[in-house]
């Protein structure tokens, strides 16, 4: 591995960058286990890989679906699967 050069397109990230990274990666990893435990991401049995790549793009649409009604519920507002379900009806 080269170590960053002058010429990198990519900016160096300051030190409060990197510090708030660091304290966003508990959430980060939180979230991964939530996918991995509560939504089944390490039960499963495939034999392709476009088949696993199916199951993990579901998984990440249900996540997002859960993690949005709890936030929803959280601030008092309707969920936007909901909402998008009664603007299609009407």
């Amino acid at each position: 591995m080269r170590p960053r050069g002058v010429d990198s397109p990519d900016p160096a990230a300051d030190l409060h960058e990197a510090v708030r990274i660091y304290g966003i990666r508990h959430r980060i990893e939180q979230s991964y286990k939530q996918v991995k435990d509560e939504l089944g991401r390490a039960d499963f049995q495939v034999r392709s890989d476009i088949a696993i790549r199916r199951h993990r793009s579901l998984l990440t649409c249900a996540f997002s679906f859960c993690w949005d009604t709890w936030f929803a519920r959280l601030v008092g507002r309707e969920p936007a699967v909901v909402t998008a379900v009664l603007s299609a009806a009407t």
